[in-house]
């Protein structure tokens, strides 16, 4: 990762202006609080930005604690002398590709409204713009735009002449995926699962349960007949190349009894 925050500041540019075309760099000097001739000095390194500036730039671009963190080390890293230089690159090594690149991966695993995202994309009304499929979620516009900027700049989803792809499935995440990653996901579906029965017609969701004395030796089978039951309903819905909607297929088996153990982050 280039330890350079010009670049950085290009790249988000860059993925806004993919995401609205008419996206101007006066639109985003406005959005990150400086004005557009400041900005381009800074861009073209007539001008140099302070730690206050950059302060300011990084709570309007609303970074998360860790992309703070590398931009403001990397305004510092300008003007320190080369004693502090050498401690900020000392900091700005935990900052390598696969670092970043996990931390963000890790977000995108514990929110369902990512993956809801990049299935919209192949719906046949689709359209590539923030309000709509803001309100096709029910997120708001500014947590849409940032879900659609982390997505682009991860390379999952490619946005090229107004057209937007899915990369997800051509992509293999080699890291691990923590437990609490997981079971924040799974909140997050059973809250739109509990939302969906409440809001959603009888005719266009499916939910049931069974309660039943059960032996554990039987654990395995039962995870192969779950597994199997949604790779059948995975085919079912790429078979259609006629979608109209964005569906999820949640299951839970879980023991009904109260379990003293702890689990494991």
């Amino acid at each position: 990762m280039k330890k350079d925050y010009r670049h950085f500041l290009k790249e988000i540019y860059s993925c806004k202006k993919k995401i609205n075309q008419s996206y101007s760099l006066r639109a985003y000097s406005r959005d990150i609080g400086v004005s557009v001739s400041f900005l381009s000095e800074v861009l073209n390194k007539k001008k140099n930005l302070s730690l206050g500036i950059a302060q300011k730039i990084a709570k309007n671009l609303s970074l998360d604690k860790n992309k703070a963190e590398f931009f403001l080390l990397m305004v510092s890293l300008e003007s320190a002398s080369s004693i502090e230089a050498a401690e900020l690159n000392k900091k700005l090594k935990k900052y390598n590709d696969k670092t970043v690149v996990d931390l963000e991966f890790m977000k995108i695993l514990s929110e369902w409204y990512y993956f809801a995202i990049l299935e919209l994309t192949y719906l046949e009304n689709f359209e590539p713009s923030v309000a709509w499929i803001s309100q096709k979620i029910g997120l708001s516009e500014k947590k849409t735009q940032k879900a659609i900027e982390k997505l682009v700049s991860l390379n999952v989803l490619a946005i090229e002449k107004g057209i937007w792809r899915d990369q997800l499935h051509a992509m293999e995440y080699r890291g691990q995926t923590p437990s609490r990653v997981i079971r924040s996901f799974h909140k997050e579906i059973l809250r739109k699962a509990f939302h969906a029965i409440d809001q959603q017609e009888f005719s266009k969701r499916d939910l049931g349960a069974n309660i039943m004395s059960f032996s554990e030796k039987n654990m395995d089978e039962a995870r192969r007949i779950i597994k199997n039951a949604r790779l059948e309903i995975s085919k079912l819905a790429s078979q259609d190349d006629c979608k109209n909607n964005v569906y999820c297929l949640s299951t839970q088996f879980f023991s009904m009894l109260e379990e003293s153990h702890e689990i494991s982050p």
